[in-house]
């Protein structure tokens, strides 16, 4: 056992058994629809969830080449649909944020969500890096996490690693 061990510490072998297992998940058929390079990031958030950690800068790389992957081979039919369906598309996002907004304020009131928490949920939701830049600004880094970890009852919020509820 300690050396399967010693491989789960290994965080090269961790990274390369990643990039596997992300690229078996994305040539699997799943009813005519194929994930393709994004089953990495798939199985990468997977391990992530698993509790695999990796150097910051590696994860900061790898999630660049992802989106500039992305990027090239959206590239070439991205103008020609932009032009063709500017007005639709205009439209499309202002409903989509409007009611993310509207579903979120509605979530603050009736669920008495911390701000912190439900501004983390629209960020995630809505995929918005510049929103999760700035409500970490905000609040910290830590912040959500506590609520996570923690919990949450009527309101008041409990730290993780703390004995009872605070506010």
């Amino acid at each position: 056992m300690s050396f399967i061990q010693g491989l789960s510490g290994n965080t090269v072998f961790m990274i390369f058994l990643t990039l596997v297992l992300g690229y078996a998940f994305g040539r699997i058929n799943f009813a005519g629809v194929k994930f393709g390079t994004s089953g990495v990031l798939i199985v990468a958030l997977i391990f992530g969830a698993l509790g695999m950690e990796v150097p910051a800068i590696i994860g900061t790389a790898g999630l660049a080449l992802f989106l500039a992957c992305v990027g090239l081979s959206a590239g070439p039919s991205f103008i020609t649909n932009l032009k063709a369906n500017f007005w639709g598309f205009l439209a499309t996002t202002g409903a989509i944020l409007v009611a993310a907004s509207g579903t979120v304020a509605l979530a603050v009131k009736v669920f008495k969500l911390p701000m912190d928490l439900a501004l983390g949920v629209m960020a995630g939701a809505m995929t918005c890096t510049a929103s999760l830049a700035t409500t970490k600004e905000l609040f910290g880094d830590k912040s959500a996490a506590e609520v996570l970890k923690g919990g949450c009852r009527g309101g008041k919020c409990k730290a993780a690693g703390s004995a009872g509820f605070q506010e």
